[in-house]
């Protein structure tokens, strides 16, 4: 069986007023500030740079500080959120080294192919030489 409930008071129009109850302003997390600064200004940048060797995340060691940096500055439940953007960042870093040494070995054809194809000749010349001569 259910207590009953008792009667509301009766509020005394004559009664002192009471003091307000200080109310603290709501605590605002400031990492998705940063976050949000840091994808704006240095992140999206350089993951939609056509070459990302020329801006900041492009070196490891910068990269490295700005993360660990970053990691500091936003509380504890963005951190894996963070290492993500960093794996993203390193995954772009390596894909410019892959292309950079494309680009090297794609010229290094210009300089082998004429190369063997010389030696290729000569060899042939000196078959050529050496049958007919002894």
């Amino acid at each position: 069986m259910p207590a009953p409930v008792a009667a509301p008071a009766a509020i005394d129009p004559n009664a002192p007023a009471a003091a307000p109850v200080p109310v603290e302003p709501a605590k605002v997390d400031p990492s998705t500030d940063i976050l949000k600064q840091f994808l704006d200004q240095e992140a999206l940048p350089y993951l939609a740079a056509k070459r990302g060797d020329k801006l900041r995340l492009g070196s490891q060691r910068v990269a490295d500080d700005y993360f660990r940096a970053l990691k500091v500055s936003v509380t504890a439940q963005w951190h894996a959120d963070v290492e993500r953007l960093q794996n993203w960042c390193d995954e772009r870093r390596q894909l410019d080294l892959q292309t950079r040494y494309q680009h090297w070995l794609h010229g290094w054809l210009f300089v082998h192919a004429p190369i063997s194809f010389v030696l290729l000749a000569l060899t042939a010349w000196h078959v050529v030489v050496t049958v007919w001569r002894y």
